[in-house]
């Protein structure tokens, strides 16, 4: 089997190893930080061919409509966008860099809770956006914000470890 092909392999199981042990019990404000749109941003960011991160953005979309979500098909679609987003932009911007990674998580965070509270219409149940903003977004952007930087060290050493591609070690 291909050496990329182990790593991937190695890379998701990693993500839903992280998923489960922190995404379980490590809480800001109540709210827990999304492991898996942060790992697709680093995916995304790290791999440099693009049709890969696609195929792990569906999997984690899989994985988390089916485990965490009532809606089969809304983590697919916002990850799977999310993953190509990121590919054009570091095709056409940077490359493999914490801080392109950093800036990308954070929008990626505001839109995935701005896109929720559309498509399941918080705002009929009486959420305002003040609400939202205090309660679900600024706790989510603080905590994958903080878990970025750990996350991202580890997964490039363990990119660059297993595929011996080059990468910021």
């Amino acid at each position: 089997m291909n050496k990329k092909i182990i790593a991937y392999i190695f890379l998701f199981i990693f993500s839903i190893i992280l998923r489960i042990l922190i995404g379980e019990y490590v809480y800001i404000n109540g709210i827990t930080p999304n492991i898996l749109l942060v790992t697709i941003v680093i995916i995304s960011v790290i791999v440099p061919h693009g049709w890969l991160s696609f195929i792990y953005a569906l999997f984690c979309g899989i994985l988390n409509d089916v485990l965490y979500s009532k809606q089969i098909g809304y983590h697919i679609i916002i990850f799977i966008g999310l993953a190509s987003v990121i590919t054009y932009a570091r095709s056409r911007l940077m490359k493999n860099n914490i801080l392109f990674c950093l800036l990308f998580v954070a929008v990626a965070t505001i839109l995935y809770e701005l896109f929720s509270y559309f498509l399941f219409g918080y705002f009929t149940m009486g959420v305002s956006f003040v609400m939202l903003m205090n309660r679900t977004v600024l706790p989510g952007l603080s905590g994958n914000i903080l878990l970025t930087p750990f996350v991202y060290i580890i997964y490039n050493r363990l990119f660059v470890f297993l595929s011996d591609e080059k990468g910021i070690v």
